[in-house]
């Protein structure tokens, strides 16, 4: 009976042990790059992106994170980053924890532009992508079995920043700014590529602000004093 309790015991955490690693190896797989293969190489890619980032005078974008279609909640602890607030600068985290938060192009396969805004969100401990979200799900029609590759790049001739201005209502407006990022090559902005996964289970809806971005606005960049405390508007 001794033994047979023993062996009833190894059995249940040979199971334990491998049901962990089977849910370790799928949070692996979801991380990785769907296509192992540079950026110009991914099949699918449209013209007009592609020349929106030329335009733009991007960088070659890099796989950042692949995230499934609800949830863009990211890890924002300092002490251990994330694959995406890795890539954030010194100021871009800054930025991320202010009101306003960091201001993000993001492009889809058809060379569409959406403003993201990145802010640390204290209910969920973590980052979030918010802000035009929600018209990019609604533009390429995706639904909760899809999974959104995020490719990052720089840009000189982007946006980073909202800067808080007093309207003619007397109420507060967001304006679109471009401040420097801590990186010669500038802002950091998107791709965002999505495919079906039908092994994501289903989550709960991403939130999004009720406000909208303005328009992306592509200038000339400028630079600021290392002493930042309020961003300079780049004319």
């Amino acid at each position: 009976m001794e033994d047979g309790g023993r062996s009833a015991h190894a059995r249940a955490g040979a199971a334990a042990a491998k049901k962990k690693k089977e849910k370790k190896d799928a949070n692996m797989s979801r991380e990785q790059p769907r296509h192992p293969v540079p950026f110009a190489q991914i099949p699918g890619l449209t013209d007009a992106l592609r020349e929106r980032l030329e335009a733009l005078g991007a960088t070659e974008p890099s796989f950042m994170i692949g995230k499934s279609l609800a949830r863009l909640l990211f890890s924002c602890k300092r002490e251990s980053p994330s694959q995406v607030t890795s890539v954030f600068t010194e100021t871009e985290m800054e930025f991320v924890e202010d009101k306003t938060g960091l201001l993000v192009t993001a492009f889809d396969r058809a060379g569409r532009s959406y403003n993201l805004t990145c802010k640390y969100l204290v209910s969920n401990s973590g980052c979030r992508f918010i802000t035009g979200w929600k018209a990019y799900v609604n533009d390429n029609g995706l639904g909760v079995a899809m999974h959104v590759e995020l490719w990052s790049f720089r840009s000189r001739k982007l946006h980073n920043r909202y800067e808080l201005r007093q309207g003619k209502n007397g109420k507060e407006k967001k304006v679109p700014v471009m401040v420097e990022s801590g990186r010669p090559d500038g802002s950091l902005g998107l791709v965002l590529l999505q495919y079906e996964n039908n092994l994501l289970e289903p989550e709960q809806a991403a939130d999004d602000e009720p406000d909208e971005a303005p328009p992306v606005q592509e200038t000339e960049t400028g630079h600021m004093s290392p002493r930042r405390r309020r961003p300079q508007r780049i004319s």
